[in-house]
């Protein structure tokens, strides 16, 4: 369920949530409300292996809509992915998030590393997590949830 606001539980964390991809889409970008704070933070998306398959340029953190277009939009054929965002501090918070746990439709994991080093593979956890509402623009069609 969505609602409330999402707080980064520790400084360079990595946040993800799976979706699935059923047709060959083009990314164009990310879509996100932040609610205010401080620092920085970027959009990933990883495959389903842990592999980093694109990253947002470095957004700063303020409040209202955030929503940063990628030079090239990146091909992503059917399969499964993980979308995020890696926050560089605790004072980071967004507007809305997906509730971890319930019937299990969402799985959410995180990572905290040193430094704000994109973790490249990623390490999924076996316990879902609270993420970030996040969506994906699509090139050539509507915004992706």
């Amino acid at each position: 369920s969505d609602g409330g606001t999402y707080v980064v539980p520790a400084a360079s964390t990595t946040i993800v949530a799976q979706f699935t991809v059923s047709v060959p889409i083009a990314v164009k970008g990310f879509r996100t409300w932040d609610d205010g704070g401080s620092g920085f933070f970027n959009f990933v998306i990883y495959d389903s292996a842990g592999n980093l398959v694109v990253s947002s340029s470095t957004v700063v953190g303020g409040y209202g809509m955030v929503a940063p277009t990628l030079v090239t939009p990146v091909n992503l054929p059917p399969g499964q992915y993980y979308i995020g965002i890696q926050a560089s501090n605790i004072t980071l918070r967004f507007n809305g998030y997906i509730a971890s746990g319930g019937d299990g439709s969402i799985f959410c994991s995180s990572q905290t590393a040193a430094t704000m080093t994109l973790p490249n593979p990623f390490t999924f956890g076996t316990t879902s997590v609270n993420c970030p509402t996040i969506a994906v623009i699509v090139a050539g069609g509507k915004t992706a949830q």
